[in-house]
């Protein structure tokens, strides 16, 4: 089911033929979106030999072991054993970097805010020095965090941007992924590197890690396991939500399409909710009940307080043709 949705997203990409005989080096290739474009990739090699060639970046062999076994002796798969905060030294061809190692979820802001900023931060330039030496083209994974708190209430198009505090625990990752797209701009004007950059909403899928703590991965596992769907809070953050089949199709049409030095939302205003309605969605999906429990202080130190984190996406629409596939209910479905 997951491979077809994939599948039936990548149909809004366009020029997706022009992967075909690519090297594509992916770092944080063992998450949702690594993940992801590898079953992609394998699938369009099998069924319509594209020929792509995926150099994946992973912090030690056992993830391979792990993540990676049924797949670890194809002819169309090379790994690179690393952690991106040190240079990487590949000596193959590679013509697309795609930069998406990330702690992504708020227990790993609050116990690991070094690492957070350290991999956001070292781990984009050490990609940005790979693509310079092979003259390969980035794909900068960002995220809706570096907008921070919305104050006006409407949707963030990409020349706004919202209040943000540095100086709290929660910022290691806003701050740091800001930092990381103000230098792609440096080195696209020093250097000439051709980046582009993605700002990803929250996202869901059935490759999310199970001890992922966000709000959305903890329900989905609760409803996974048949458990009450536990909620932190009163639930009236409105956010912008996207099905991982979705974000693939978007990166790939921003990485095949985008313009150098821009940034693209990605999000769809089917999978625009309030996380309270998020929520019971999930609770009715598998029969459970909503259920309300306080946070203990190391895991809230890593939640966001944004109340409004929505995405306008007219840009990647107008602009590339891109559109999502699915909407909130599909997606949750499908991933539960």
């Amino acid at each position: 089911m997951y491979l077809d949705d994939l599948v039936l997203a990548s149909e809004n990409v366009k020029n997706l033929e022009d992967l075909r005989g690519k090297s594509i080096f992916i770092s944080g290739a063992a998450g949702q979106i690594g993940k992801s474009l590898v079953m992609l990739f394998i699938h369009l090699n099998d069924t319509q030999n594209f020929g792509i060639k995926m150099i994946l970046n992973t912090r030690s062999e056992s993830r391979i072991d792990t993540t990676f076994s049924d797949i670890r002796d194809r002819d169309d798969v090379e790994f690179y054993i690393g952690d991106v905060v040190n240079p990487i030294e590949y000596d193959g061809l590679v013509d697309y970097v795609i930069s998406a190692a990330s702690n992504t979820h708020p227990r790993a802001y609050a116990e690991f805010p070094i690492e957070t900023v350290l991999t956001n931060v070292e781990g984009a330039k050490n990609m940005f020095e790979l693509a310079l030496k092979k003259n390969a083209r980035v794909l900068n994974v960002s995220t809706v965090e570096v907008y921070g708190d919305n104050l006006t209430g409407q949707p963030f198009s990409e020349v706004d941007m919202g209040y943000l505090d540095p100086n709290t625990t929660r910022a290691c990752y806003n701050e740091s992924k800001r930092l990381a797209e103000t230098l792609s701009q440096a080195y696209i004007i020093e250097k000439g590197l051709d980046v582009v950059t993605v700002r990803l909403p929250r996202l869901f899928g059935p490759e999310t890690k199970s001890d992922d703590s966000k709000a959305l991965s903890q329900f989905i596992g609760n409803a996974k396991n048949g458990e009450n769907i536990v909620l932190k809070s009163e639930g009236s953050q409105f956010f912008s939500y996207l099905y991982a089949p979705d974000a693939v199709s978007g990166i790939l049409s921003v990485m095949l399409n985008g313009e150098t030095g821009e940034a693209y939302n990605l999000s769809s205003e089917k999978c625009d909710i309030r996380l309270k309605d998020l929520a019971q969605k999930i609770a009715e999906i598998a029969q459970v009940e909503v259920v309300f429990d306080i946070p203990d202080a190391v895991e809230s130190a890593g939640f966001s307080k944004t109340q409004y984190a929505v995405l306008d996406s007219s840009k990647i629409r107008e602009k590339l043709g891109w559109d999502a596939a699915f909407d909130i209910e599909t997606g949750l479905s499908h991933t539960i």
